[in-house]
């Protein structure tokens, strides 16, 4: 949980994985719903998530669960 001036009070998700060996069972869905209460609970107003740019399955199951693009993360190793 975390809080900023642009998006008040939040819970960000670096990354949400599942074992490939598991994958399509619903785990994913089910740790996402707990993802959303526990930041309801914890009186969060959004939930953010940083995704890599080649998950293109976990993109798929983030757009499916109404979440949206909101920005592009860029770095740059030095």
């Amino acid at each position: 949980m975390t809080e900023s001036l642009a998006w008040g009070r939040y819970l960000y998700v670096d990354d949400l994985i599942t074992d490939s060996n598991t994958r399509s069972r619903g785990y994913a869905k089910l740790l996402f719903d707990w993802l959303e209460q526990q930041a309801k609970e914890a009186g969060c107003g959004q939930l953010h998530l940083d995704s890599g740019a080649q998950r293109h399955d976990a993109h798929r199951f983030y757009l499916n669960r109404k979440m949206i693009i909101a920005a592009y993360h860029f770095q740059q190793t030095l």
